[in-house]
């Protein structure tokens, strides 16, 4: 029979199954794995350029989609990445829950939350609903309630 989950027995299988991941993974482990991390933005105003200046600076990752009601904002994000030698990210400006449309694509592995606070939480579900690793750029729920909904 199986030892009981705990804290302790958790920690330590999902640290040993992380060390063996990264350990055996010859493309890992010999530098060879060219992979690119397919990221889209939902919310380009000042913080969320800020977040994709740095995304722009690693090599291993793609911006694929931004979402931002405010147009201005998401051409001057389309336009960093297009001035960084970058394919032309596409752009969701159709009303505050054009998001759920860029969630539906194929080629988004990741999502970076970069909107006011109080959709950060809503957000954040439906994008790991969605089958996205999610980033939020700062905390993403604000009660211990809505803690245990994300």
């Amino acid at each position: 029979m199986a030892p009981p989950i705990n804290r302790r027995n958790f920690i330590k299988n999902t640290a040993i199954a992380g060390i063996g991941a990264s350990v055996f993974s010859p493309n890992i482990l010999f530098g060879k794995d060219d992979r690119k991390a397919r990221i889209g933005i939902i919310g380009t105003g000042l913080q969320g350029r800020l977040m994709l200046e740095s995304l722009l600076m690693q090599d291993d990752t793609e911006i694929t989609a931004f979402c931002d009601i405010d147009k201005a904002a998401l051409a001057q994000a389309q336009d960093m990445v297009t001035r960084a030698g970058r394919k032309k990210p596409a752009g969701y400006s159709d009303g505050p829950h054009d998001y759920l449309n860029m969630l539906s694509r194929d080629d988004i592995d990741g999502i970076l939350v970069a909107t006011p606070w109080e959709w950060h939480q809503q957000m954040s579900i439906a994008s790991m609903k969605a089958g996205k690793y999610v980033g939020v750029e700062c905390r993403g729920a604000f009660s211990l309630q809505e803690c245990w909904v994300l």
